[in-house]
């Protein structure tokens, strides 16, 4: 059993031929809606997850090899500083790790293909 994203058995590893997530997109307006909602109503621990999962959506964007591959890159950063910020105030362990997790997978991609966070 070979534990991993889908990303890398389709990028990395090569067992599926086809990643839908390079076509298939997330309702980037939803997530943005929801993210306003749960604001509005201090839902930190949603707010939390919604921040995470922004992060993920514009770090799938960024694989493309775009103009637009470092602007992606560079808001996914953002958003999972934002979603650290949100457990570290309501003190979410979890969901702290899994973040951090996600921003060093980011930082690792984004040093192979010579993106700089620095100014983030």
């Amino acid at each position: 059993v070979i534990k991993g994203s889908f990303r890398e058995a389709c990028d990395v590893y090569g067992l599926i031929k086809y990643n839908p997530t390079l076509t298939l997109r997330l309702p980037k307006m939803d997530i943005e809606k929801a993210i306003m909602f749960t604001r509005k109503f201090e839902m930190f621990k949603f707010l939390g997850d919604l921040y995470l999962l922004y992060g993920k959506y514009l770090q799938d964007l960024a694989i493309a090899k775009t103009d637009l591959q470092e602007n992606y890159a560079k808001n996914a950063a953002k958003m999972y500083k934002k979603a650290l910020l949100v457990a570290q105030s309501i003190k979410n362990v979890s969901l702290g790790q899994i973040t951090t997790d996600s921003l060093n997978s980011l930082k690792s991609f984004c040093k192979l293909n010579q993106i700089s966070l620095t100014d983030i």
